[in-house]
């Protein structure tokens, strides 16, 4: 690459669930759209176990042996929509849990013995997916994909235990390169470099554990140096204040 024009990075022809069990079949609250269940209680008989409520809805499913979960469990609203399904073994999340938001699938996470592994899926409100979350043994660790509504991606990055490492790339609408970031141990190291989505370089920028080591130099789409906004924050930490803020 010549640094004056970004790579040509265009898509091919997107907060996981807590480790251990789910909401509804384990004692925690749901994601927003389902009211809080209780599960049945451990120690319940071997077999099946309905939970209802004062109205005789049932809000809960799940199957027991040996007086733990063991098995599919479910939970439901008060409408009788499905809250979330997981699978159970020996009492420990095994197999996927799936949380709903009406009627629509909201997200998918693999558990093994208790702890997510395996990628996660996240859907938009239009049932795409909007984000891949990659588990190891309940640490994020791997390729990690977002992407728009219309199924452009729109970032990814990679996570070592837990944190972001290496190459970051976010991109434009139209499949360009937006930013390349450097990660060491979660934090901005070395040049930041963004582009215009016509190619050209917008800003560039050193950066040392997460703060600037020197000035930035801006470009507008034709080329022309202008002056730097102090208000204009790289993608990378525009990221961080979204996730931070819980936006």
């Amino acid at each position: 690459m010549d640094g004056t024009r970004a790579p040509d990075a265009r898509p091919p022809a997107t907060a996981g669930a807590a480790d251990g069990a789910p909401s509804g079949a384990a004692g925690s609250t749901p994601p927003a759209g389902g009211a809080p269940v209780d599960p049945p209680a451990v120690g319940g008989p071997d077999g099946e176990a309905v939970q209802r409520d004062k109205e005789g809805r049932v809000v809960s499913r799940a199957w027991f042996r040996n007086g733990v979960l063991h098995g599919p469990a479910w939970s439901y609203g008060k409408d009788g929509a499905p809250v979330q399904r997981a699978e159970f073994a020996d009492g420990r999340l095994h197999g996927e849990l799936v949380i709903y938001d009406g009627a629509r699938e909201q997200m998918r996470v693999p558990f093994v013995r208790g702890k997510r592994h395996g990628q996660a899926v996240m859907f938009g409100e239009n049932g795409g997916v909007a984000a891949r979350l990659p588990f190891v043994a309940g640490v994020m660790a791997g390729v990690a994909e977002f992407f728009d509504p219309r199924g452009v991606r729109t970032r990814t990055t990679t996570y070592v235990d837990g944190v972001e490492e290496g190459e970051v790339l976010d991109y434009h609408p139209n499949g360009r390169v937006r930013e390349r970031t450097w990660m060491v141990a979660g934090k901005a190291e070395g040049e930041v470099v963004s582009w215009h989505s016509n190619g050209r370089v917008h800003r560039r920028q050193r950066f040392r554990a997460g703060e600037p080591a020197g000035r930035a130099e801006v470009w507008d789409e034709h080329g022309n140096r202008v002056p730097a906004t102090a208000d204009e924050l790289p993608a990378w930490q525009k990221a961080v204040l979204r996730i931070t803020k819980g936006g």
